[in-house]
């Protein structure tokens, strides 16, 4: 079974070397969506929705209103899914 939870952050980052408006600094409204896949659990939970809430808000929290390339040399959406994962 999956279940998902989806959050937003604010942000903004360059793309060092990109050719296109990317290469400035600018802002974008990310969504983010965490799926996690299992068994149903004796709780009845595959994850319980408050852990979720309070993981993904703790790792949103170091990037919301936050210049990304600060945190990561190269932020693309990629990176930064990454960077969110192994949080």
């Amino acid at each position: 079974m999956k279940l998902g939870l989806v959050a937003e952050f604010d942000a903004a980052h360059s793309l060092p070397g990109y050719i296109g408006k990317c290469a400035n600094l600018h802002g974008h409204t990310y969504q983010v969506e965490v799926v996690v896949e299992g068994e149903v659990g004796e709780d009845g939970f595959v994850m319980d929705f408050y852990h979720m809430k309070k993981i993904l808000s703790a790792a949103l929290q170091d990037l919301d209103h936050r210049c990304l390339n600060d945190l990561l040399p190269n932020p693309t959406a990629e990176k930064i899914a990454q960077w969110i994962r192994d949080r």
